[in-house]
């Protein structure tokens, strides 16, 4: 994650909080170690960069900066959000944020 990157989610993540939004900051997917020494994967690959909840609904934010593009599990995860009823968007700004979540009556 570069400093472009990190300083928009930031911003996505702040306007979140100021509609009355609540974002999770997620860190994974990753693996972590069972007190026996095991290993345990958390997450699922391709998961947005921002989960939030917003009014009762689930909105995902994939954040993209330069000529970054959604890979094919992240584009799939996006899709798994919507066939639940979840909002994903992907994001090179936090107008783009405000502008999907005002089509979707969120902002």
């Amino acid at each position: 994650m570069n400093a472009a990157h990190s300083a928009l989610l930031n911003d996505v993540r702040l306007y979140i909080s100021q509609i009355g939004g609540l974002p999770v900051k997620v860190d994974v997917p990753g693996i972590l170690f069972d007190a026996n020494g095991n290993r345990v994967k958390l997450g699922t690959k391709g998961t947005a960069d921002s989960l939030n909840c917003i009014k009762g609904r689930f909105v995902a934010v994939e954040v993209k900066t330069g000529a970054g593009k959604l890979s094919t599990i992240q584009r799939n995860f996006g899709r798994s959000v919507e066939r639940a009823g979840g909002i994903f968007i992907t994001a090179r700004s936090v107008a783009d944020v405000e502008t999907r979540l005002r089509q979707e009556g969120l902002a």
